[in-house]
């Protein structure tokens, strides 16, 4: 006997539309029925990246009451993803128990609290698989000084490429997917509508949110910069990339993360910069902003993100500023005979 269920799983960043169906297989002798969640079932349509490369090859072939709390927090442990990635996975593996729970194919969710439904009491901090999100490190932020000083040593590409991130703070997949028509000069403004995944041989998507799908503005030097471009592709169509592969004849975009690696991060290595990503440049659009007192909503809109509490992962204060703000605290009531003068040379 089998079930179909439609359903809707959030790893925290995007919203994934699930078809399952889960397989009800008797046991020997006349014991009740139990139910299978295959979890390769659940990979029709778009699954997560944390679904398909490390639920399934783990969980994939085993019963919904063989996975066991302290078995799954034992293994995130022990695998060597990043904390934020561990969050995720455990995020999605509570999303789909609890559904499976809805649908009563199972009694409890031990991903998220261990406590069978129905018993009553509150779900402690001691229940459930306790992973931490927490970060191992700041993410990287650039200065507008350390970009211009690298866009005089980079290719008319490359250099568009650096101006557009810097300048827009996109994602990578926005970047790449970026076409002609999605560029409105006479209004100055992107109309971004996918993003585009590299992997299974390169294919379009959707945008990562609602949110995401917002214009964004174009600065006269940016329209110039890709005007000049359009005139020396080869791709100069509406429905072409503006950074086409000329070695796939335009087919699909350029690889970004080979432009990465060979181009830009040894332009800022020769600037003694190490560690620059494509995700660096929006990190950088959202300090910078801030740097300029922009508002928090403004930059929420300027980076399209869903909500603030995402933003504020994005913003940081520079030494400089915490400087500068640390010397105005202290000089709000700070008496002007508490500290003697200091002694001037003669």
């Amino acid at each position: 006997m089998e079930r179909t269920r439609h359903f809707t799983v959030s790893d925290g960043n995007r919203d994934y539309q699930f078809v399952s169906t889960l397989t009800a297989r008797a046991k020997r002798g006349n014991r009740p029925s139990t139910y299978q969640y295959p979890w390769l079932g659940i990979l029709q349509g778009k699954p997560p990246p944390s679904a398909k490369n490390w639920i399934v090859p783990r969980w994939g072939n085993m019963q919904l009451d063989q996975i066991k709390t302290v078995e799954v927090e034992r293994w995130l442990l022990a695998t060597e993803a990043a904390n934020g990635t561990k969050a995720k996975i455990e995020c999605v593996m509570s999303a789909l128990f609890s559904h499976a729970v809805r649908w009563e194919f199972c009694g409890h969710n031990p991903i998220s609290s261990g406590i069978p439904v129905g018993s009553g009491g509150r779900r402690g901090p001691s229940t459930g698989v306790r992973v931490s999100a927490k970060r191992l490190k700041s993410p990287l932020k650039l200065t507008a000084e350390q970009v211009a000083l690298v866009l005089t040593q980079l290719e008319f590409c490359d250099q568009l490429l650096v101006f557009l991130d810097a300048g827009l703070g996109t994602r990578r997949g926005e970047l790449g997917t970026l076409r002609w028509m999605d560029c409105d000069f006479d209004n100055r403004a992107f109309d971004i509508q996918h993003s585009y995944c590299w992997r299974r041989g390169g294919h379009l998507i959707d945008t990562k949110s609602e949110a995401s799908a917002q214009k964004l503005p174009m600065h006269p030097g940016l329209r110039d910069g890709l005007l000049e471009w359009r005139s020396q592709s080869l791709y100069n169509r509406p429905e072409d990339f503006v950074f086409a592969s000329e070695r796939l004849k335009g087919r699909k975009p350029l690889d970004l993360a080979a432009v990465l690696k060979k181009m830009i991060q040894p332009a800022f290595k020769r600037i003694c910069v190490t560690g620059v990503g494509w995700h660096t440049f929006r990190h950088t659009v959202g300090t910078m902003l801030a740097e300029m007192g922009e508002h928090q909503l403004t930059i929420r809109d300027y980076l399209r993100h869903s909500n603030l509490h995402v933003t504020n992962k994005y913003l940081q204060a520079t030494s400089k500023t915490k400087l500068l703000a640390h010397d105005k605290l202290v000089d709000a009531f700070l008496p002007a005979s508490l500290l003697p003068k200091p002694n001037l040379i003669q």
